[in-house]
């Protein structure tokens, strides 16, 4: 199976988990405050979305898809929060210190965002801090940590999962997109101490603010 297909099937089962998240919640709260035109409406809109964004996913397959745009971080960032607080034991801190305009393919930037969520929680985490200033994006977890050996590996190109099979491949999209973007990712343990939990993202967006002014109307 080559890479891309990998990645496109990775990105389902996110978007599929998001669903069945989204799922369970409206049939929790329609049981619990009863039938209303009001409420059907929202959880109708909501699982539409969500449904339209697996279906975005399908044709980002296709290699015509790959037109970039002029778009806010910020704003992908709030969908993939409110897409990862339903239903998961997490905790999730947005400090948006700037609102900068990016130009990028902004579905696969998106697919970026909500797999660095996706491996917080997959490591335990309970907490996850989000720092968006004029130029990076910061993500800092206090989940089960990254072996130095393993950092190593990541940080040197060397990909491979320490789940089961189909986890792990968050962090690879996330290297192929910045190197096709020319973005610098940086990954980190939170401490130096073997015992310490969590581990700090930094993503280098430079490149796409730049090419937002060029591209600007």
């Amino acid at each position: 199976m080559d890479k891309s297909t990998k990645f496109l099937i990775h990105d389902l089962r996110n978007k599929l988990q998001v669903l069945s998240s989204k799922i369970e919640m409206a049939q929790s709260k329609l049981l619990k405050e009863g039938v209303n035109p009001t409420l059907v409406q929202e959880v109708f809109i909501g699982l539409d979305r969500t449904m339209s964004e697996v279906s975005e996913i399908c044709r980002s397959g296709n290699a015509e898809n790959d037109t970039a745009v002029n778009f806010k971080i910020s704003q992908l960032i709030l969908k993939n929060i409110e897409d990862y607080s339903l239903n998961n034991a997490l905790k999730i801190i947005f400090t948006k210190k700037s609102d900068p305009i990016l130009h990028a393919n902004n579905h696969l930037f998106s697919r970026l965002i909500e797999n660095l969520l996706k491996n917080s929680i997959e490591a335990g985490s309970t907490k996850v801090d989000i720092e968006l200033s004029s130029t990076r994006l910061i993500l800092i977890d206090n989940g089960g940590g990254i072996s130095p050996n393993h950092l190593e590996d990541i940080n040197s190109g060397n990909f491979y999962s320490t789940k089961r099979s189909d986890r792990g491949l968050g962090l690879e999209f996330i290297h192929d997109f910045c190197k096709e973007n020319g973005c610098e990712v940086f990954i980190r343990r939170n401490s130096d101490d073997l015992r310490s939990i969590g581990v700090s993202v930094e993503l280098d967006f430079e490149s796409l603010l730049k090419a937002a002014g060029e591209f600007a109307v």
